[in-house]
């Protein structure tokens, strides 16, 4: 959340002003429990929000510095949020499936550490094979994979998804009713 809403916003004016504002807040006001934490927080995007305006190179909407050389000589900024839209959107999908990764791996490494090696393997691997082969098969269609690399994928999408729905909600007690939880926990977490 923190990189995603620095990403957002991104302009060191605005990021200053949220900065000194939390600060401000924080030192001179008797908050509740409650609105010191969301204060804190605050407190916390305001540099996500200065770090990343270096890619920007704005300050309140309006270009300030250029930190590289475009390819017409002129200046430029590293991203520009109005026009370099693509790009933004695969960086934002690219560091949202590494987040999504992460949560996974860390909720698999609280099943070992739990002692629960089902539910590393159930929850956390087949999650992220999943999430992985369907990530493949869309490059596959994007062309950007090859036919054969695309195929492999999809074998391996189709594995995991049958592992996830015969593995969840393994308190059923019977396979059918096993599978069918499966499947609609598949369905709504999708």
């Amino acid at each position: 959340y923190w990189l995603f809403f620095g990403l957002r916003v991104g302009d060191i004016g605005y990021g200053a002003r949220l900065l000194v504002g939390s600060l401000c807040a924080l030192q001179m006001l008797d908050l509740k429990y409650g609105m010191q934490n969301m204060i804190t927080m605050f407190f916390y995007l305001s540099f996500s929000i200065i770090l990343v305006c270096f890619l920007y190179g704005s300050a309140f909407g309006y270009p300030v510095f250029t930190p590289v050389m475009g390819p017409d000589g002129a200046p430029k900024a590293i991203l520009d949020s109005q026009v370099d839209i693509v790009t933004m959107l695969v960086l934002s999908i690219i560091i949202g499936v590494l987040h999504i990764i992460y949560g996974l791996l860390v909720k698999a490494a609280t099943c070992l550490k739990n002692g629960d090696v089902p539910g590393a393997i159930f929850d956390g691997l087949f999650w992220i094979i999943t999430l992985l082969s369907g990530i493949g098969c869309l490059l596959g269609v994007a062309g950007i994979v090859s036919a054969g690399v695309a195929n492999i994928c999809t074998y391996v999408l189709f594995a995991s998804l049958v592992g996830l729905s015969a593995t969840h909600m393994p308190e059923s007690h019977s396979l059918s009713g096993t599978i069918g939880h499966g499947f609609d926990r598949f369905y709504i977490l999708s």
